[in-house]
């Protein structure tokens, strides 16, 4: 798997292309990775919303197709691989990482 930083470009790249200017949408006082409600797809779904959907894999979905999956999503920096404790440390780095891009397409100003 590539590193965290390669991930993340990937996914930017991604959302560059399908939801020019993405990156103004992130709240970043709420994101974090492992939440599906304030990871990126989260707050990028612009979708309707229905009690029990989960708007990180109704976004997936509409940006992969049937090649949504954790490891297509893990690939383009949107989640973890692993379980547990390592997959709280990795949704830590993501955030962190997408906290870093964003703040730069932002000029550095949060």
């Amino acid at each position: 798997m590539p590193s965290i930083p390669e991930r993340v470009a990937k996914g930017a790249a991604l959302l560059d292309e399908k939801l020019p200017g993405w990156h103004d949408r992130i709240d970043l006082d709420q994101l974090r990775l492992s939440s599906p409600c304030n990871c990126i797809l989260g707050q990028t779904w612009d979708g309707e919303v229905e009690h029990g959907d989960d708007p990180f894999f109704l976004h997936a979905n509409r940006l992969f197709g049937r090649e949504s999956g954790v490891h297509v999503e893990a690939a383009h920096g949107f989640n973890s691989v692993h379980s547990g404790r390592a997959a709280r440390e990795e949704f830590g780095e993501l955030t962190a990482e997408w906290r870093r891009i964003i703040l730069a397409r932002r000029g550095g100003a949060q």
